[in-house]
């Protein structure tokens, strides 16, 4: 076993149905993402990522697990994960990391709110989620002992703040963390208005493959393109907000 000191921290941040090249640094000149993109032209960018199952909840088992969906159990939203599935916060704590997982986790199954007990924690020790929240204005995240707390303003801040100060607390040791913010996933204006004013005077451009409508019948979606150019700039609003998050990180 290597020394402490020679074992790197591990941080990871998800933002949640934030497609790729809805970044400066990926080629969208009207997203504001300094920090993002000053972390990308120092760091590895990948160009060819793709996702068997583009949807949050495998995807979410997956990237914990390294397994396909139908194997951890999660194939499809609101389906838990399997409870003996392996991920890496099991895998680190038992190569001497500190673990910790802040914010939504969604991996439970339903209901939505409920609190997860320690035996399905999957290896994270510190503890502050949410199972799936997307009220970004009016949040909250249980913590270790299953107590409820809510959250006064923008649920990212904090997470964010939370995230900080696990890494101000284990400073010296080696730990892992995951964030995981629920923005830039819809509802597109639940983002403080000081975000959404540096777009009000945007002309949203439109990619190619926008139509004269939006329609999905399911969710009662029936978007003109005024109302999509409209909720592109609260999408966009969100990632700017998760940028100066990320920026606070850094």
């Amino acid at each position: 076993m290597s020394s402490p000191t020679e074992r790197p921290n591990l941080l990871f941040v998800f933002s949640d149905q934030h497609r790729w090249c809805d970044l400066n640094a990926y080629g969208n000149a009207q997203v504001i993402s300094p920090h993002l993109d000053q972390f990308a032209a120092q760091a590895v960018q990948f160009e060819n990522c793709i996702s068997n199952s583009p949807l949050c909840v495998p995807s979410r088992g997956t990237m914990l697990t390294g397994l396909y969906p139908l194997a951890h159990g999660a194939a499809g939203n609101d389906l838990p994960m399997f409870d003996h599935v392996e991920t890496f916060g099991n895998v680190l704590a038992n190569h001497g990391y500190h673990t910790g997982y802040i914010g939504k986790w969604h991996l439970a199954g339903i209901p939505r709110d409920q609190f997860i007990p320690a035996g399905r924690r999957h290896g994270f020790k510190e503890w502050k989620t949410a199972n799936c929240t997307h009220d970004y204005l009016h949040s909250y995240y249980y913590d270790e002992e299953n107590v409820r707390h809510p959250i006064e303003g923008y649920d990212a801040i904090e997470f964010t703040n939370l995230a900080l100060d696990f890494i101000e607390r284990n400073n010296g040791k080696p730990w892992s963390l995951v964030l995981s913010w629920g923005p830039p996933h819809d509802p597109y204006h639940h983002v403080p208005q000081s975000y959404l004013d540096l777009y009000k005077d945007t002309e949203i451009e439109l990619r190619g493959n926008v139509g004269e409508r939006a329609v999905l019948v399911r969710d009662k979606i029936d978007w003109d393109r005024e109302t999509i150019r409209r909720n592109l700039q609260g999408y966009y609003a969100h990632i700017t907000a998760l940028d100066e998050q990320f920026g606070r990180l850094l």
